[in-house]
């Protein structure tokens, strides 16, 4: 954990696994200057297309389908686009079911939403239970990542009709060019950084440095490894990282 006996006026040195923010009103920005912090971004993973020959093998699998689930803009891209590149066309009556809004509205780039069956969740795979429970009879169908939704293939494993199609991979990008023991915190979004990180330094000791991670299963997923998060998100106080990480901070600075 950081040490407690760092000055007051001591800059944290903090490594977000995400992309640097473009927008100057970046809550990440934010937290730089109200904290007093050293921040750096860096993409732990990358994120590519199964290929368009792999695909194929789906063409005929894909029209017995009658509905479509999304749980991210990546499953998105990658189906449309490969759906595109294979000449697949799909069925103007297929139902779309979506984690969240933003993933509903993320839709309209490939098909418009008033002349399609667009069923939202809440924000989590939890709350699209009580939908797929309604519409118990469709025949599912889920673009994902090699890193499947645990939490929805076991829901349908035990109970309704669902098949897995793999549009793309999360790789570990290169990160040994960091000096990763000059970071206070390091931040995990995903099992898949946590996957990266490791990658990239096998032998890393956690001594000064604090983890923060974003989810149950990416917590989980360190822990197994023999590391300690000491900073989690989403909670009831800290529904986003920059939340968790400020308050954490705040406490170290009393």
């Amino acid at each position: 954990m950081i040490n407690k006996a760092k000055s007051p006026y001591y800059k944290y040195k903090v490594l977000i696994s995400q992309p640097e923010p473009s927008h100057p009103s970046s809550p990440y920005l934010r937290l730089a200057n109200t904290q007093n912090l050293d921040l750096d971004f860096r993409k732990f993973v990358k994120v590519i297309p199964v290929s368009g020959e792999e695909f194929q093998k789906y063409q005929v699998i894909i029209p017995q389908h009658t509905a479509l689930i999304f749980t991210s803009r990546s499953a998105i891209d990658h189906f449309f686009s490969l759906c595109k590149e294979s000449k697949i066309e799909i069925n103007p009556n297929m139902k779309y079911f979506c984690i969240s809004e933003q993933t509903a509205n993320y839709l309209q780039k490939y098909i418009q939403l008033k002349k399609r069956k667009v069923f939202v969740g809440g924000r989590t795979a939890e709350d699209l239970y009580p939908l797929f429970k309604k519409h118990n009879t469709e025949k599912y169908l889920f673009p994902c990542s090699e890193e499947k939704n645990i939490k929805i293939c076991s829901f349908f494993e035990n109970q309704l009709n669902l098949s897995s199609l793999i549009v793309y991979k999360i790789v570990s990008n290169n990160l040994t060019d960091l000096d990763i023991n000059a970071y206070d915190v390091i931040t995990f979004f995903t099992p898949a950084d946590v996957s990266a990180f490791l990658d990239n330094f096998e032998n890393f000791t956690q001594k000064n440095s604090a983890f923060a991670t974003f989810g149950n299963n990416t917590s989980k997923l360190l822990k197994e490894y023999g590391y300690e998060s000491k900073i989690h998100a989403p909670t009831t106080a800290a529904p986003s990282m920059v939340r968790a990480i400020e308050i954490f901070l705040s406490n170290k600075m009393k």
